[in-house]
C-alpha cells in the first residue's frame, strides 16, 4: 500500500517535480495512517543546524539565525 522506497524517487523525477522531501508523522497500528506532523522549514533548518536548545523543564527553544543571543 502507498508509494515508498525507490518507487518514491521514480514517481518524482517522472513527475517532473523539482524538489521532493519527506513526511513525518505519527506511528500508529496501521502502515501509513498516523496523523501528518507539521513541521515548520524554519524549525527543520535550525535542527540541522543544531540551533535548538532546551530549557531545564524541557521545553525547546530555537536560536535566531541574526542574533545568537536571541531565542524564540
Amino acid at each position: 500500500k502507498g508509494i515508498y522506497g525507490m518507487r518514491v524517487h521514480k514517481c518524482v523525477l517522472a513527475s517532473g517535480a523539482r524538489y521532493s522531501g519527506p513526511t513525518i508523522h505519527f506511528v500508529d497500528e496501521e502502515y501509513d495512517t498516523g496523523r501528518n506532523i507539521n513541521c515548520m522549514w524554519e524549525v527543520v533548518a535550525a535542527i540541522c543546524e543544531e540551533r535548538i536548545k532546551w530549557r531545564e523543564d524541557g521545553v525547546p527553544l530555537v536560536q535566531s539565525k541574526d542574533n545568537p543571543d536571541e531565542y524564540y
